[in-house]
């Protein structure tokens, strides 16, 4: 008889890893060593383990995933066969001895599967549904199946050591399975699946783990290691990703549709569109019994098999899980065309994503209706700095270092959130705004308070050691995005002069590397530079560029100087060496493309639109363009003042005087009044912030974003 070794991964598995090891203990023969890896759990795993004579437990110092646990009880191993088993799986002697006993008389295979029972014992409902439906798939398909299922099976040592074990690469993406098992048949090996090799998978489901998980596995197939479609470790046919696609597409419309129309139906309601609702709703129902046609025959004889098998009610609830699976698969499939990603096992984790698309999601209301509260407020947290920039506006008016201003406070600005819950786009500057030491605490209220999903951060760069301490407290806010700019004017002499600093260059280009190392690390980090054109420094800006381009940033913008009103224009500035530097700037984004989210991209494509837009109203010296400062996006200055738009000298009032109440002074018959003159007077000034706004909100732009977008933000 073979002698063989159970390697048991686990993370956090207090509830089940007992249990497991109580079916492990009955197992005959006994195995000649248990091991449990422990993956650096923060509950009692590991003490539940040490209670059973003759495991050995082994404790990894960092949380790696299940590949790295798999590798290294494999690795302490010394037996003919490995039996791996996770910690919510409980195998029965009978079940085992079958499977052992197949591989001892059939030296072609290197393995055996073994398969969920369709019958889990308890648990949410999702966990029931995709046991069952795991099952059912397995025994649909040929036997060697055309993927593996590695909760529970048997292998030859020697065959698992022969192709390196598991991709430790993959990290926490659960796909790495399927990559392994195409490794060994690209090895020449065969694994097949064993009916009567049946275990209970006693995994406690739930919906959003379900959907996360599938959201990934789509992900993965759309996103493939070896750049094609398909499956991590091999390419799929036209023929199996026609089916997969039509699947998916006919079960995420049985549940989006519906949502579609309603959305629909209220913003044609709302703008007396009546008629055209009533020959929509024909076409979406349509649409929707097609589809559930689709889907049922996809589904076809497992849905039918569960009904006889388990009543009405749950193919019902089968019917409805896999439409779920489906639109979790959807969701994966527009990830999976992200752009591969240095930061991509943390990508694929981000919390909250349906959250976060649903909050976005309600934004797109004001693409209609412009009023409202400010979606993005800038907010000048102090006017304190180190340097005094020759272009800096507050330099031009009197405002910086001018410690006689009343600063508001981290209470007062807490007090300020709260009145400000619809926010989802914070920016915070300055002055420097890494001086203020309460800046942590800022973002923290105003995470607490609103709806904010995006941080802005705009810094000089002058002193790492002061900014680092301070992101890194930052970033414990995981869900959010956090966008960091280092400000670059030029090359070191260029730089250095502008900044009438003489080693602000270097300082600022330390930054920029030790923090593009953090970025690496935290999936919600982009660190940036900016750069304002002011009309002398065309070739110092070259030769920043020419610099950068050893370490790319995450992403670089370009600002055009503006003066201290929107008609101010403190010099004349060359449209075509603007739109040169922007071109050159450009290839930085080529450069990192590789580390671009979904959002960066999405921001590149407006950037790039808004080059052309700004260029053409320097030019024209006219409004051309919809304004919507004041109405989508505030300022907020340090001593509580509150503008429609940097550009101009007319607040909306004061905070502090409307106790706090942002929103309160935003409604105000002097705010109203304040919008009326920007439409009035047309205003048409460059400030990149409200035209940031101005684009993203006009579906007038919306061809131009799109055609951008394909083309990766190209000028």
């Amino acid at each position: 008889m073979l002698s063989y070794s159970v390697v048991i991964p686990c993370y956090n598995a207090s509830e089940t890893l007992e249990e497991a090891l109580r079916h492990v203990e009955r197992l005959s023969p006994l195995p000649d060593a248990v091991m449990v890896v422990d993956d650096c759990s923060s509950d009692r795993s590991a003490e539940i383990a040490r209670r059973f004579e003759g495991v050995t437990v082994i404790e990894l110092a960092e949380n790696q995933g299940a590949c790295r646990s798999r590798n290294e009880g494999a690795k302490q191993a010394e037996t003919d066969l490995l039996l791996f088993l996770d910690s919510d799986c409980y195998l029965s002697s009978e079940a085992f001895q079958g499977a052992l006993r197949k591989m001892t008389e059939d030296a072609s295979i290197c393995g055996l599967m073994g398969l969920r029972s369709r019958h889990t014992p308890r648990g949410p409902f999702a966990g029931k549904y995709k046991n069952y439906m795991h099952n059912l798939e397995f025994l649909s398909w040929g036997n060697p199946p055309p993927g593996i299922n590695s909760s529970c099976f048997l292998i030859r040592r020697a065959a698992f050591l022969e192709i390196g074990g598991f991709d430790e690469s993959f990290g926490h993406i659960p796909t790495e399975d399927n990559e392994f098992y195409f490794r060994l048949l690209d090895h020449g090996h065969t694994m097949p699946y064993s009916e009567a090799f049946s275990f209970i998978h006693d995994k406690p489901l739930s919906l959003p783990k379900l959907f996360r998980d599938d959201r990934l596995r789509a992900a993965a197939i759309i996103q493939n290691r070896r750049g094609k479609l398909g499956t991590p470790g091999r390419t799929w046919s036209v023929a199996e990703l026609l089916g997969w696609g039509i699947e998916v597409l006919s079960g995420a419309t049985i549940v989006l549709l519906p949502l579609a129309a309603i959305v629909v139906g209220l913003y044609l309601m709302a703008f007396d569109g009546m008629d055209l609702l009533r020959e929509l709703v024909v076409l979406f129902l349509v649409v929707w019994a097609c589809s559930l046609a689709v889907f049922g025959i996809y589904l076809g004889k497992k849905l039918a098999f569960a009904i006889r098998e388990r009543g009405l009610l749950f193919g019902a609830g089968l019917f409805f899980f896999r439409a779920i699976e489906m639109v979790a698969a959807s969701v994966g499939m527009l990830l999976g065309l992200l752009p591969p990603n240095q930061k991509e096992e943390t990508r694929w984790k981000q919390p909250g994503l349906v959250k976060n698309a649903l909050d976005y999601a309600r934004t797109t209301t004001r693409i209609v209706n412009k009023d409202g509260p400010p979606l993005h407020l800038i907010f000048f947290i102090t006017n304190l700095c180190d340097f005094r920039c020759e272009h800096c506006f507050l330099v031009t008016n009197g405002e910086l270092n001018d410690k006689t201003r009343p600063q508001l406070t981290l209470e007062e600005i807490d007090r300020i959130a709260h009145s400000v819950p619809d926010l989802v786009a914070l920016s915070l500057t300055g002055g420097e705004p890494f001086l203020r030491k309460d800046l942590p605490e800022i973002v923290r209220s105003f995470v607490r308070h609103t709806n904010v999903k995006t941080l802005n951060l705009v810094t000089n760069g002058a002193r790492v050691e002061r900014i680092l301490p301070q992101i890194g407290s930052i970033l414990k806010d995981a869900d959010l995005s956090v966008f960091l700019t280092i400000s670059f004017d030029g090359g070191e002499e260029g730089h250095n002069r502008i900044r009438r600093k003489p080693k602000a260059f270097s300082q600022a280009l330390e930054t920029l590397d030790t923090l593009l190392q953090l970025s690496a690390r935290h999936w919600n980090l982009a660190i940036g530079v900016n750069s304002t054109f002011i009309g002398t420094n065309f070739d110092d800006l070259m030769a920043l560029y020419d610099v950068l381009e050893a370490t790319p940033p995450d992403y670089a913008t370009l600002n055009l100087m503006r003066g201290i009103d929107w008609r101010d224009r403190p010099v004349e500035l060359n449209m075509v060496e603007y739109l040169e530097l922007y071109r050159r700037k450009d290839r930085l984004h080529k450069a990192s493309d590789g580390r671009r989210t979904l959002l960066q991209s999405v921001m590149k494509a407006k950037d790039t639109v808004m080059a052309h837009a700004l260029a053409q109203t320097y030019e024209q010296n006219a409004s051309l363009y919809s304004c919507y400062g004041g109405q989508l996006l505030g300022v907020l200055k340090d001593n509580g003042e509150l503008f429609a738009c940097e550009q101009l000298n007319t607040p909306f009032g004061n905070v502090r005087e409307a106790g706090y109440d942002l929103s309160k002074v935003w409604e105000s018959a002097q705010a109203q009044e304040e919008r009326e003159q920007i439409k009035n007077r047309r205003c048409h000034c460059t400030y990149e912030c409200t035209m940031s706004s101005n684009i993203l909100f006009n579906p007038r732009f919306y061809p131009k974003l799109l055609s951008s977008y394909l083309r990766k933000g190209a000028i």
